[in-house]
């Protein structure tokens, strides 16, 4: 694994050891002692990192405890356990109680904070200035000698521990933070649906978080409104909600393009969906100065958020406003792959597609499917007379008229040249007829107009049916009965076929007609 891959935690867990070891040689070298006494020292502190020092499996002492049968937790007791003994039997040794070189006992206690977490780092500090206490207490009974400095050790260790408990607790704070934000990241990497992204980013929140509430506002630059569009924990329905931007809570930070952390919510910072949240955080989603939406999270108690949740929404932000512009690029790639240039409606490839779902969708559950398939008449003339140009901008005008006159469910699409399609899913044959009929009704009653001179054009379109399961029973059987319908249409110009008129002679699959 790389440095990088490893969180800082991880990383200070390995080298705070063998710094502090590092930073009390100093000290050792630079002292008034013996020779002898420096060196027996120096193979002390040593020996102190060696079997302490946090290698993979917790150093060499933890690695015999552990191969002992030894638990986790006893292992860590009996590692600062010993940590401990073997420095006061270093200063025993030497004698150096009663002077500057007791830090020593720092090793231990950074050891301690490291291995057992902040409760466990302060017992031991205290349980250590105690010790220190009797110790120098007993010497004054036996010598009647006064250590003027005794006070200021115990005081020292206590603040030591709570100082490194404090240190680690943080540290490991910024562990799981960072271990999110990199696998958060990873996940990110191979999403590009904004509704996926949006959810994996709310999981996160309330996973580390752990807020009551969390929701996610984008912006919709037409109206300047950010909208919610996706939320945990709220209570009724709340898909309609929107905030203005520069107002309250939301729109103020959108506005700022800064979070907003709020200990105790009054009026004018409380969220209208839920007034009783007392702890709020609001972050911009953004790209540099583009602002993408809005992040917010809430709590019912007062001062539940620290300034170090404000940092990790601000990252876990940047990543999903990335995510988001990604996923918005990838969806306007794939529209743009799927639309006619000319006309603006769906091509011939996104035709296929679609067909090719709708019909699986309609055998699976048993649902109607209609396919109209329309022809412009005599465009040729179109072209020939008043050039090119005006052909376009009729055929563009035709595909806003069709357009216009059928429903959103239902799919236009270019099918090359002059022709269209229609796909109609969950639609019965007469209903689509009647669409089919519609249609040609309309083009027939609608004036078109050239591309320079404005000059007044009249138009009409040949229409083929079929349908799902009327006439057809296989999807090749429906794309075959709509091309031919219409090759029947476009003969006498200005029609509707379809394969159950007399007047057409395309033969129905035997599984239609039983």
């Amino acid at each position: 694994m790389s440095f990088f891959k490893k969180s800082i935690y991880q990383q200070i867990k390995i080298f705070y050891l063998p710094l502090t070891a590092l930073l009390l040689t100093i000290f050792i070298l630079s002292s008034n002692l013996y020779i002898s006494q420096k060196v027996v020292l120096l193979l002390a502190i040593a020996l102190l990192v060696f079997i302490h020092w946090d290698v993979r499996d917790g150093g060499m002492l933890s690695k015999i405890i552990y191969s002992r049968g030894g638990t986790f937790n006893q292992r860590n007791h009996l590692t600062v356990i010993s940590a401990f003994f073997l420095t006061t039997v270093i200063l025993a040794a030497t004698n150096s109680f009663h002077n500057p070189l007791v830090i020593l006992y720092c090793i231990p206690i950074v050891l301690s904070s490291l291995r057992m977490g902040s409760r466990m780092s302060i017992v031991y500090g205290f349980l250590l200035s105690i010790g220190l206490g009797i110790h120098y207490y007993l010497m004054w009974l036996v010598n009647g000698i006064v250590y003027s400095d005794a006070y200021l050790y115990t005081i020292m260790f206590v603040a030591l521990a709570a100082a490194t408990s404090l240190i680690a607790n943080r540290l490991r704070r910024s562990a799981v933070d960072l271990s999110a934000l990199y696998e958060t990241g990873r996940a990110l990497n191979s999403l590009l649906n904004a509704k996926e992204i949006m959810a994996l980013i709310l999981n996160i929140i309330m996973l580390d978080v752990q807020p009551d509430v969390a929701a996610i506002f984008l912006l919709d630059k037409k109206y300047q409104v950010l909208k919610i569009k996706a939320h945990r924990g709220f209570k009724g329905d709340i898909s309609a909600w929107e905030e203005p931007l520069g107002r309250g809570l939301i729109g103020g930070s959108a506005e700022r393009l800064s979070p907003i952390l709020v200990s105790n919510s009054n009026r004018r910072t409380q969220l209208r969906k839920s007034p009783d949240l007392k702890s709020l955080i609001a972050v911009p989603i953004k790209v540099g100065d583009d602002l993408k939406g809005v992040l917010v999270v809430g709590k019912r108690n007062k001062h539940a958020f620290s300034f170090e949740n404000v940092r990790f929404l601000e990252a876990l932000s940047s990543q999903a406003a990335i995510s988001l512009q990604n996923a918005g690029l990838y969806r306007r790639t794939q529209k743009w792959a799927s639309l006619d240039g000319l006309t603006g409606i769906y091509n011939f490839r996104y035709f296929s597609e679609r067909l090719e779902i709708e019909w699986n969708r309609a055998v699976r559950y048993e649902k109607p499917l209609s396919l109209i398939m329309i022809d412009a008449d005599l465009f040729k003339n179109v072209n020939d007379t008043y050039g090119h140009l005006s052909g376009d901008k009729v055929l563009r005008d035709l595909s806003e008229l069709l357009q216009q006159h059928i429903r959103e469910t239902d799919v236009l699409s270019r099918y090359g040249g002059e022709e269209f399609t229609i796909i109609l899913p969950e639609t019965h044959y007469q209903d689509a007829y009647n669409v089919a009929e519609k249609l040609r009704q309309a083009v027939a009653d609608n004036t078109f107009k050239t591309a320079d001179a404005g000059i007044d054009i009249k138009l009409t379109i040949s229409l083929g049916i079929a349908n799902y399961p009327s006439t057809a029973f296989s999807r090749d059987d429906l794309i075959h009965q709509v091309d031919q319908t219409l090759y029947q249409a476009k003969k006498r110009r200005n029609t509707l076929a379809s394969p159950l008129d007399d007047a057409c002679d395309i033969s129905i699959p035997s599984e239609v007609t039983e």
